[in-house]
């Protein structure tokens, strides 16, 4: 698979990640995404990879406009 093709295919992963946790926040609501939020951040304190620490804020970040 090609650089672009792979691209593609994961920014295609991404929104479909983000429409799931849309639709698990209209489904269960702010206390989910809530504890979902706290597992990030406390997920972030211990991760020492850099590349999976940046991908965790943007999801941080991402939950930050459900809030």
């Amino acid at each position: 698979m090609e650089s672009v093709e792979l691209d593609l295919c994961i920014e295609e992963e991404k929104q479909k990640c983000l429409k799931n946790l849309q639709q698990f926040y209209k489904k269960y609501g702010c206390e989910k995404i809530e504890t979902l939020r706290t597992y990030l951040i406390q997920l972030c304190e211990t991760i020492t990879d850099e590349k999976e620490l940046v991908e965790i804020k943007k999801q941080l970040d991402l939950l930050e406009s459900y809030r």
